[in-house]
């Protein structure tokens, strides 16, 4: 609606300048000044407010577009059907209404168009001076292409609102928002490609799985605020050690993987490095909460036949290593 309304106030100043111009010529701007002042000044304000208070805003600017194209039918008739004017006015609605609701719209206001027209035809008793004025000519020429360039600069916005929507919906269907981290469905279309990636380039690739040690012990004795808070630091620390080539992504729960294009001593490197980091976490609110992971490491082999077998390797070895910590406790 928003949008509507300031093209409506420009169309129907741009499109007074020609039709003013020939009621001057025809001697009969008097008799319809006041049709000029509500046209202009009133109908554009009025259209926004009903717009506006209506339960279906949307239905109401549609009806109200269509009472646009009727006011135009009046105007083609009042000025004797002029050519010129006629063409700048049928084509703003006709583009305006297009764009607005599409064919079925445009089919409504064409109707009221030629009813409104036909009916102030045959009350004038049909007079018909299709020529026009070098002055309404020039004063036409704004009307079509300043419009046409407001409109198209209004859809170019439009395209690029939808553009970033879409953007946004796609970073919503692919992220973790509790912890801003790819989820898992992000996360198994990023490993098939690396993948792919990885075997058609030679180029070594490994995968870190982690969880939290005791999780829900942590939940149960601290809430689950706390529980929230150990996983976005976890995030945090994993982007850190991912870098700008690293994956991090969150699979669910409390189990995290970090997909790196590194040697297998590389990822054990960061795996350790990331152990070491989580054990060093304070948590203001929880000074006395001490949170540890347990991490697998895999490097994608030549005997892994996809995906799956890869994240199964890696699953297996954290198991691995929360099996040998809780030996060490």
């Amino acid at each position: 609606m928003r949008r509507i309304y300031p093209m409506r106030n420009l169309g129907v100043l741009l499109l007074c300048l020609p039709y003013v111009s020939v009621l001057l010529e025809q001697g009969t701007l008097g008799r319809y000044a006041w049709a000029v002042v509500l046209n202009v000044l009133v109908w554009p304000h009025v259209a926004f407010w009903l717009a506006m208070r209506a339960r279906d805003p949307a239905a109401v600017e549609h009806r109200n577009l269509v009472i646009d194209a009727a006011m135009g039918g009046f105007w083609i008739a009042a000025t004797h059907f002029s050519l010129v004017p006629a063409a700048a006015m049928l084509s703003i609605l006709a583009a305006d209404r297009l764009a607005a609701g599409g064919w079925r719209l445009l089919g409504r206001a064409t109707l009221a168009c030629a009813v409104v027209a036909a009916l102030t035809g045959w009350a004038l008793g049909w007079p018909f001076h299709p020529g026009a004025s070098m002055r309404t000519i020039a004063w036409s020429l704004p009307a079509i292409f300043i419009y046409m360039l407001a409109l198209s600069h209004v859809g170019y916005q439009l395209a690029r609102r939808i553009v970033q929507q879409n953007r946004q919906l796609d970073r919503l269907n692919l992220t973790d928002p509790g912890v801003d981290l790819p989820n898992r469905r992000f996360f198994n279309a990023r490993a098939q490609e690396l993948v792919a990636s990885a075997r058609a380039g030679h180029a070594q690739a490994v995968l870190l799985v982690l969880d939290v040690d005791g999780f829900k012990s942590i939940n149960d004795r601290h809430g689950h605020v706390a529980g929230d808070e150990v996983l976005r630091e976890i995030a945090r620390l994993l982007r850190e050690q991912a870098g700008a080539t690293g994956f991090p992504a969150r699979l669910g729960g409390d189990e995290f993987a970090l997909l790196l294009g590194a040697s297998l001593t590389e990822g054990e490197r960061v795996a350790a490095h990331l152990r070491e980091s989580v054990a060093q976490l304070q948590l203001p609110t929880w000074p006395q909460l001490h949170v540890s992971i347990s991490i697998g490491v895999a490097p994608l082999a030549s005997h892994h036949r996809g995906m799956d077998e890869w994240v199964g390797a890696a699953d297996r070895a954290m198991y691995v290593a929360k099996a040998s910590s809780r030996a060490r406790r």
